[in-house]
């Protein structure tokens, strides 16, 4: 295995430092462990920068597929994806997939400057809209309740 975590409840951060080879199963796993309770929402701050990853194209597609479905089904909690820069048009897709889910996301080549991101207070801070309200029905809101006064 080539993941390695921890899950601090308390300041709801997980660490993830991927070292050499990263398989599928890897993933999986990790996906698996996030499921549990409210990882999923949890800040993730996931360090790339020494991993190898060993995924074909077919087995990222299946991957970013899964994540997808998570997304729709639990809400995440934000991101900062740490990987060399060489990683970044390899893994588009995948990137692609991690950000479109409505959290904050950023994908870094240094570490310190990722670590600093996800112990901002705007991102230490976030929490997943409620169900049914969108970006764009909450602006909406905020019109509404401005033009009242409140």
């Amino acid at each position: 295995m080539a993941l390695y975590w921890t899950i601090d409840s308390r300041s709801r951060l997980v660490n993830v430092l991927a070292d050499g080879a990263v398989t599928r199963e890897d993933v999986v796993r990790l996906l698996d462990v996030l499921d549990t309770g409210e990882h999923h929402r949890f800040r993730k701050l996931v360090n790339g920068l020494a991993a190898e990853v060993v995924l074909t194209a077919e087995e990222a597609l299946q991957l970013a597929a899964r994540v997808r479905e998570r997304h729709a089904a639990m809400p995440p909690g934000p991101l900062a994806l740490v990987v060399r820069v060489e990683m970044f048009e390899t893994f588009r897709t995948v990137f692609g997939t991690l950000a479109a889910a409505d959290r904050p996301f950023r994908l870094f080549d240094d570490l310190a400057k990722a670590t600093r991101w996800i112990e901002s207070p705007a991102v230490r801070d976030w929490r997943p809209p409620q169900p049914g309200l969108t970006p764009r029905s909450l602006s909406a809101a905020a019109v509404v309740h401005a033009r009242r006064g409140r």
